[in-house]
């Protein structure tokens, strides 16, 4: 099997809830990773466009939008799309927001929404993936920011068992990609035996 058959194969890595909330906890005191991450674990976010983003595109007439819209400009084959943003990542977007008013930081609707700490400058993807690797090495799990995007993939799939749903909310240009995310755990796989047919014996 070629190296590019295997990995289109390959069962994603996924967050749980326990795993997505020691890893926010873990971010607690840290205004803009934990911000980064739980943006990225609602809306699937490549690691470039997450680092793409402006503050016009989260912001609008001085509130934060319901509906994100990435960019073609930064989206991966220059390709649009529209993602709703839920409550806690829209609250946790406002706070963040007055954060970096604190820090002085540039607020111009085309100013970057994610920052380094230093410098203030746009956070590039090497950067998001340092985040990641030490707010790993803290915790003793080792997550990257494409696992943010699977774990966004698969929940969606789970919840809606709508694949086309799933490609139009991560960008794919195909479904050939999106297939990845119809894994079914054993606990799940349980549940629809059950349903299907009924209550059976355990050996």
């Amino acid at each position: 099997m070629s190296n590019s058959r295997r990995r289109k194969t390959q069962q994603p890595r996924v967050l749980d809830e326990i795993q997505q909330r020691i890893i926010l906890d873990a971010l607690k005191n840290r205004e803009r990773d934990r911000t980064l991450v739980l943006f990225c674990l609602r809306t699937g976010l490549r690691n470039a466009e997450a680092c793409g983003m402006n503050i016009g595109d989260v912001m609008k007439f001085g509130n934060i939008v319901t509906t994100l819209e990435v960019r073609a400009e930064i989206a991966k084959n220059q390709v649009a799309r529209r993602i709703p943003l839920v409550n806690d990542v829209r609250d946790a977007l406002y706070d963040f927001l007055q954060w970096k008013i604190e820090r002085n930081e540039k607020s111009e609707l085309e100013s970057p929404l994610f920052c380094t700490l230093r410098t203030k400058n746009r956070l590039a993807p090497r950067d998001f993936q340092r985040i990641m690797e030490a707010a790993s090495a803290n915790i003793g799990l080792r997550f990257t920011p494409h696992d943010l995007r699977h774990t966004f993939g698969t929940e969606l799939y789970r919840a809606t068992h709508d694949l086309e749903s799933v490609r139009i909310a991560l960008g794919h240009t195909s479904l050939d990609a999106t297939l990845i995310y119809m894994h079914t755990s054993p606990d799940i796989l349980r549940q629809r035996f059950e349903t299907a047919f009924g209550g059976f014996s355990q050996d």
